[in-house]
């Protein structure tokens, strides 16, 4: 099941590396060495310019704790791979109210991966055990993809040994939420994860 809560925006403003370097009040030699070490998403014109869009620009920002009034910030993007259609349910519902976030749901591991690279998340919300796939694998593959670094992980289980929790701990993830969660506890980490 997949759910968006808000719209996708319009298509971005384009900026060059020296408008993108006066928003964030850096030097034009800074942007450009934060696009040559992909720090920031960048594109490149025919002749060799490079552009940077407005929400790439947003997110270079927010990573960086750069204020930017010139540009505009989007919504934080949060992805829930949720198996559970109930669990599923009540963690979207978590944030239905909430002004300040986009966020999408999937029951599939497979789906995850796919959505992690086209809808950006800021942070996932994978519930560990998916029917599908393990989720500690869609943390391997998100840890190993250079694109992928910023996304932040929250596992959700309902495991209680040990050992087994220690493992999620370390599997590479930013924070293990425990099931049962309530909607405020939720809210209240995620927000604790994104500095929100």
């Amino acid at each position: 099941m997949n759910q968006s809560i808000s719209k996708l925006e319009d298509t971005p403003q384009v900026y060059t590396t020296t408008e993108a370097a006066k928003l964030c009040g850096v030097s034009q030699a800074t942007m450009v060495r934060a696009v040559l070490r992909k720090d920031i998403r960048a594109g490149t014109t025919p002749g060799g310019h490079y552009r940077i869009r407005e929400e790439d620009l947003a997110d270079y920002c927010r990573q960086n704790n750069i204020p930017t009034p010139g540009a505009q910030r989007r919504d934080w993007r949060i992805l829930i791979a949720e198996d559970n259609d109930a669990e599923q349910k009540a963690y979207l519902n978590s944030f239905r109210n909430e002004t300040g976030f986009e966020v999408k749901a999937t029951s599939s591991g497979f789906e995850a991966g796919f959505l992690v690279r086209v809808f950006r998340p800021d942070l996932l919300l994978l519930d560990i055990w998916l029917g599908d796939t393990d989720g500690k694998r869609i943390v391997d593959l998100i840890r190993r993809d250079a694109d992928l670094k910023n996304t932040k992980i929250a596992a959700i289980t309902g495991e209680s040994r040990a050992k087994q929790f220690a493992e999620i701990e370390a599997c590479g993830v930013d924070a293990v939420i425990r099931k049962p969660v309530t909607p405020s506890e939720l809210r209240q980490k995620v927000k604790e994860l994104l500095g929100a």
